[in-house]
């Protein structure tokens, strides 16, 4: 049975630390790619820290597979936007926050 718990601290040679990914977060799944941001567009990003970067590119409405760890990176990324709030006769009252998702990984994971 796989462990999704699995934490082991690791020192980089400049010292500073951080949590190795599981093996569970390193599996790769495969899914689909869509960019709420700008429909249509493709999207490369940089993932890591200094001697472990990773460099995605992915694009709208296609097939990609990645570890599950940037799938679930991908799914959490949001945007702080603001909506009109209105009051009971529907006038413009103010301006209220929202957080709007940039992207989803549709998958099975």
């Amino acid at each position: 049975m796989k462990k999704k718990d699995e934490k082991k601290m690791v020192k980089t040679e400049d010292g500073r630390s951080f949590v190795e990914k599981s093996d569970y977060e390193k599996e790769m799944v495969t899914g689909v790619f869509e960019n709420k941001d700008q429909p249509g567009q493709s999207n490369s990003f940089i993932y890591g820290y200094k001697g472990a970067i990773e460099t995605y590119t992915l694009y709208d409405g296609k097939e990609s597979t990645v570890p599950r760890y940037i799938a679930r990176h991908i799914n959490n990324c949001v945007i702080r936007d603001t909506e009109p709030e209105f009051n009971d006769r529907g006038l413009v009252v103010g301006q209220k926050p929202v957080m709007r998702k940039r992207f989803n990984f549709f998958s099975n994971f």
